[in-house]
């Protein structure tokens, strides 16, 4: 897993760093305080990409060179874009660099995407990635773009991978033993909700059944908790459970903006209790936001349970006085407690 995040010159971030990371992860802050924009440095990071921020996360109208120029901190587009992480396993110091190649004219004509290896005295624990290996640098690429499960959902209906079919999912999960851990979580938001299906003549739906019930209904008819808590569950149960490629450990990465979207606080409980077991049980690490001060008191209740010990991470993000710079800080679940409590400042306020 992540265990820390520096980013620079990406969005609004001229230098910013994030320590501390735990299996699942919340991000608060005021409007503009970079939450989206850190989500997004990751997952950047993550796929060895910029173009699939481009392409996926922000839906607009700009055209592509304005995109582009956007990515930098300031459109200072002479900076390289860089980002930093420590894995807690296999390595650490890993930094991907990437750069915007200019026209001679200084018009943005030609983007692409330079990814540096890492600096000569770079510290590496793992015995697959040790200096003086001639292999290194060719190893440490084949890493980055192979050995990772990603998921970023940005909007109730939309997320990267864009093509990803839902019902297609469920299906090919329940012919293999594995939609049990779906219905279970759907019952626990709506008790009534006995049966969940798909259908050959329509491949495109997924049809729910509630007790007592012969008639089934598509989940479109339901209400956006369940519409968006089975997009979450179906994409965390299909990353399955750990195994292998090539001697590395598959890593898998579920990020989700504003995730209290939808979802009514009686449930909100229920909901993160849901993440943490299908983030433990499927070797997830979950990175989200949220706007929602009941979502706070409710990610703070689950994850201070003893069986989730060590396993949940409440992070605050605002920007300094006088300097502007945005900041990422951790606030420690017992303080978080304690604020809640006393009807105090969190969110970044």
């Amino acid at each position: 897993m992540i265990t820390d995040f520096s980013v620079q010159n990406f969005r609004c971030f001229e230098n910013t760093q994030a320590k501390g990371f735990q299996r699942v992860n919340l991000f608060t802050g005021k409007n503009n305080a970079g939450k989206t924009s850190f989500l997004e440095a990751i997952f950047a990071f993550l796929q060895n990409s910029l173009s699939r921020v481009i392409e996926n996360t922000r839906k607009n109208t700009h055209h592509d060179e304005q995109k582009i120029e956007n990515l930098f901190f300031n459109q200072d587009i002479d900076k390289s874009i860089s980002f930093s992480t420590h894995f807690n396993k296999n390595y650490i110091g890993s930094e991907i660099d990437i750069r915007m190649l200019k026209a001679s004219n200084h018009k943005l004509r030609d983007f692409r995407e330079i990814n540096l290896p890492l600096p000569e005295n770079e510290i590496v624990t793992n015995q697959h990635f040790t200096n003086g290996t001639e292999n290194f640098r060719d190893e440490h690429q084949e890493f980055l773009q192979i050995n990772k499960n990603i998921s970023f959902i940005f909007s109730s209906d939309e997320q990267y991978p864009e093509k990803i079919n839902i019902p297609k999912i469920f299906d090919k999960l329940d012919i293999e033993g594995e939609s049990g851990d779906i219905l279970e979580v759907i019952k626990h938001i709506d008790q009534k909700i006995e049966e969940i299906k798909t259908y050959g003549s329509r491949p495109d739906v997924l049809y729910l059944r509630k007790v007592g019930e012969k008639k089934r209904f598509p989940l479109s008819y339901f209400g956006d908790a369940i519409q968006k808590i089975m997009r979450y569950v179906i994409t965390m149960v299909n990353f399955k459970q750990i195994h292998f490629q090539n001697d590395f450990e598959v890593q898998n990465y579920l990020i989700i903006d504003e995730i209290e979207n939808g979802l009514h606080y009686t449930v909100q409980e229920i909901f993160w209790e849901m993440l943490f077991k299908l983030a433990q049980k499927y070797n997830i690490q979950i990175f989200a936001t949220t706007h929602s001060k009941e979502m706070v008191n409710a990610f703070e209740k689950i994850a201070s349970k003893k069986k989730f010990k060590n396993e949940g991470a409440y992070f605050e993000m605002f920007r300094e006085v006088p300097s502007d710079k945005i900041v990422v800080q951790k606030m420690h679940l017992d303080v978080l407690e304690y604020e809640i409590e006393q009807n105090g400042n969190f969110r970044g306020e």
